[in-house]
């Protein structure tokens, strides 16, 4: 390969990542970012003769993945965090509707390396916000507030009017308000916390999990269509459905944090004795009160290539 084209693909692959976080607050979705990002890296290959020299680099790959982005998401049902009216809230004594065949709910997101991205911008609360905005609404406010770009530049990125970037910023802003401001953890607290919660999980004791919960505990489990609330409810559904393949049958690995929140590989062993990639748990701890630490609101995603996606062996080796 000539090495001016070595070098091109050097100077592509080094905005891999923020290209890929961008694309994640476009979707909401961390497999959607994948594929797009890759299409948006590829589409700048093959254009890059148009690219002029006197530009930035990267604001013009971020105008082809923005773009690409839209074109994806026309027509596309917004993101939610799952609970709410989007979908129905579970009843004890009810089966599990219908898996969905569309991705309807935010997906998790690695933690970025890059510490100059700030959690809140990736917490699972503020993707939601943005998951509100109409997607053309949604590229403004992520160009001008999330990548710094003034209106000027904006407009010229989305190919708008400077006008048209201010009127869509306004409200926007209406929308997501203050936003979301993630509190810091005690670490202490929460590592005794997560140290619990694997070991209940790994010894199927179902009562044990939700211990360690608040009584008012939100969860979810995509890909199916519905939200628990309350700790007899989370209980009964996880005897109902994981835990009634045997208590040994799972396995929690710690993985990088996901949107701001502690992680899990979530494994499940077959009749050949061998962890295979099931999913990620993603657990939300409250520590507002005065007492010990609980989760707020846990997160089960059904998806083994999301096992991989956050840097984990699949099939799990000990």
């Amino acid at each position: 390969m000539p090495q001016a084209s070595q070098s091109i693909i050097h100077k592509l692959e080094s905005l891999r990542r923020s290209v890929h976080l961008h694309c994640y607050q476009m979707t909401g979705s961390l497999q959607d970012a994948e594929d797009l990002t890759q299409e948006a890296l590829t589409k700048a290959w093959e254009r890059f003769e148009s690219f002029r020299k006197d530009a930035e680099l990267a604001t013009w790959v971020y105008q082809i993945a923005t773009n690409t982005c839209l074109d994806f998401l026309r027509g596309k049902q917004r993101r939610n965090l799952g609970w709410g009216k989007a979908f129905p809230q579970y009843r004890l004594g009810e089966p599990l509707p219908a898996i969905l065949p569309e991705i309807l709910w935010l997906e998790p997101y690695p933690d970025p390396v890059d510490q100059t991205v700030l959690k809140d911008q990736v917490s699972l609360a503020y993707l939601a916000l943005l998951q509100a905005l109409p997607p053309r609404q949604r590229a403004v406010f992520i160009v001008t507030e999330v990548l710094g770009y003034t209106a000027k530049e904006t407009a010229d990125l989305l190919e708008m009017t400077p006008t048209a970037v201010n009127s869509a910023l306004q409200r926007a802003r209406k929308t997501i308000g203050p936003g979301v401001k993630l509190d810091p953890l005690d670490t202490s607290d929460q590592s005794e916390l997560l140290a619990r919660f694997m070991s209940a999980w790994e010894a199927g004791d179902a009562q044990a999990i939700v211990n360690l919960m608040r009584d008012d505990v939100r969860m979810v489990m995509p890909p199916y269509p519905l939200w628990v609330q309350g700790r007899p409810e989370v209980r009964q559904v996880l005897i109902d459905y994981p835990l009634n393949k045997g208590t040994d049958r799972w396995k929690l690995v710690p993985t990088v944090r996901a949107n701001g929140n502690p992680a899990f590989g979530f494994y499940f062993k077959g009749d050949d004795g061998i962890f295979r990639g099931w999913g990620i748990q993603v657990v939300m701890i409250d520590q507002s009160s005065s007492g010990p630490a609980r989760i707020q609101d846990y997160h089960v995603f059904k998806g083994p290539p999301l096992v991989s996606l956050f840097g984990l062996p699949d099939p799990w080796q000990e």
